[in-house]
């Protein structure tokens, strides 16, 4: 198995022999997990010269997908796939001269048909991984023949694709509606944005009143939509102090023989301790800060 890292130019080898060789396959579509499962034996030849040589070919099966050198592409970092895909439908080989092996995607002509004919592939891959999905996973075929593992005798004959189902039935879903939309995008002419997630549509923003429009209308025409003036009075104020539920100076008893010290509590208030006996209290400057979910300041 190998596979072509276009920053090079040339083929990379994946481990050979292989944890699972071909010998011990029951499906033919074990290759998959085969592979990734020998991610340990380049693991354990990572130390040989050239260092780390022999994790190359994983790290350009992954960047098919994402190629972001840290976390997993989101926001603003395009997936890796939207080039792949777009370049496919195009028709320009990820290989110089390489042809699909797939003949239904190889005979198209058209973006329009490799995007029917790669859909279709996916299709079937998702629908071969959901007869091996667990009956409580969602997509899971009704009686798939190996949707349960009831005796040692099935496992025994239970293709070791069974591990990768879940990621497989996903990673076609997903690359389904990633090709469904780099289709729509070059039909339309246009290239998709740079978006690390797949688009399900505009979404409508809420917006929640803001505050301080109603306290200007409560103090311009009152409560009850009687004119007044627009400096508030002492009972204005009072209802300005509810609403944003401001907090009076409070002392805070603490303990004995704590050490002198500054501590910032989750309402940003600062209350000090000290090293004298029989206790001292603390103040809490008057802020204007939501309520303390805790309950107020308290001794620890």
């Amino acid at each position: 198995m190998r596979i072509y890292d276009a920053d090079v130019g040339h083929w990379l080898n994946f481990p050979n022999p292989l944890l699972t060789p071909p010998s011990a396959f029951i499906a033919t579509y074990d290759w998959l997990p085969a592979v990734l499962e020998s991610i340990l034996l380049a693991i354990a030849q990572s130390h040989e010269p050239p260092v780390m040589h022999t994790l190359r070919p994983y790290g350009v099966l992954r960047e098919l997908y994402d190629a972001h050198s840290q976390d997993p592409a989101s926001g603003i970092v395009e997936l890796s796939a939207s080039d792949v895909l777009r370049e496919f439908l195009v028709g320009n080989a990820a290989v110089p001269g390489g042809t699909p092996r797939i003949e239904t995607i190889a005979a198209a002509r058209s973006p329009e048909e490799r995007a029917a004919a790669a859909q279709e592939w996916l299709t079937n891959v998702r629908d071969v991984a959901a007869q091996y999905l667990p009956g409580h996973m969602p997509g899971a075929a009704p009686g798939g023949v190996f949707t349960s593992v009831p005796t040692r005798s099935t496992a025994s004959k239970t293709p070791i694709f069974r591990d990768l189902a879940p990621d497989v039935f996903w990673a076609t879903e997903a690359l389904t509606r990633l090709l469904q939309r780099e289709a729509a995008a070059l039909a339309r002419g246009a290239a998709t944005a740079g978006t690390g997630y797949l688009d399900d549509g505009p979404l409508v923003i809420p917006e929640a009143e803001r505050s301080d429009h109603v306290d200007a209308e409560h103090f311009a025409a009152g409560a009850d939509g009687v004119g007044r003036s627009a400096h508030p009075d002492r009972g204005d104020l009072r209802r300005l102090g509810r609403l944003f539920r401001c907090r009076t100076a409070r002392r805070v008893r603490v303990g004995r023989r704590h050490r002198h010290r500054w501590r910032v509590h989750p309402g940003q208030r600062a209350v000090r301790r000290s090293r004298r006996t029989g206790g001292v209290a603390a103040v809490a400057h008057r802020q204007a800060l939501p309520a303390d979910p805790g309950g107020g300041l308290g001794a620890r």
